[in-house]
């Protein structure tokens, strides 16, 4: 059983982490292609996970209602999106020729068109039934190449449990006022030495 519960919090972290993860990653390989293209042409992929492991993995991500979790998280970061709208204005507006009435006007209309098209947009996004689909497709194959296939009904099975369900309903709200712990702890110390080597440096 504890070996269970671990699994099952590693898939749940798994789960809570894909996305950074790959933008982390998509991040770091653009920095580093110009440098590294013999590397990446020489490595070798890692063997696609089999059938049954896919199988496996959807069974288990629709037993934890991935689309519907995935899809609340995405509401709560597009109640965000009207504020992300003004600024993305604000900045545009820096970078072109009009006068300081004129830029006035423009975040005046901006921040009165920004809640609509914040909505609009949510909409077009959590209604993008092909884009879940493809996403959904992608993290079984994550899950597929983590867990091994027998691991991932086990899973499933576990999520089952009520002890699984209460996991699934309250690890989300867990991880995330553990990230902001750490983000209170990290980013602090993190900026004191960003300011440090910027002050060093601007002598």
């Amino acid at each position: 059983m504890k070996k269970m519960i671990a699994c099952a919090v590693a898939s749940l972290a798994l789960l809570a982490s894909q996305s950074s993860l790959a933008q982390a990653s998509a991040s770091a390989h653009a920095g580093h292609s110009h440098g590294h293209s013999h590397g990446a042409a020489d490595a070798k992929p890692a063997p696609p996970p089999s059938p049954e492991a896919e199988k496996a993995a959807r069974e288990l991500l629709a037993v934890m209602k991935y689309r519907d979790s995935t899809a609340a998280s995405v509401r709560m970061l597009l109640q965000n999106l009207p504020m992300a709208l003004m600024q993305s204005t604000h900045q545009e507006l820096g970078k072109g020729k009009l006068g300081d009435e004129q830029k006035k006007a423009a975040m005046a209309k901006a921040e009165k068109d920004a809640p609509e098209a914040a909505t609009k947009m949510g909409n077009a996004l959590l209604g993008d039934n092909k884009m879940w689909d493809g996403l959904e497709k992608e993290t079984a194959t994550v899950f597929a190449r983590h867990f091994k296939a027998d691991e991932l009904r086990q899973l499933a099975a576990f999520y089952k449990t009520p002890i699984g369900v209460k996991a699934l309903q309250a690890f989300p709200q867990a991880m995330g006022e553990a990230s902001m712990l750490g983000q209170k702890t990290i980013m602090p110390r993190l900026q004191q030495q960003i300011e440090k080597f910027a002050v060093e440096h601007a002598k």
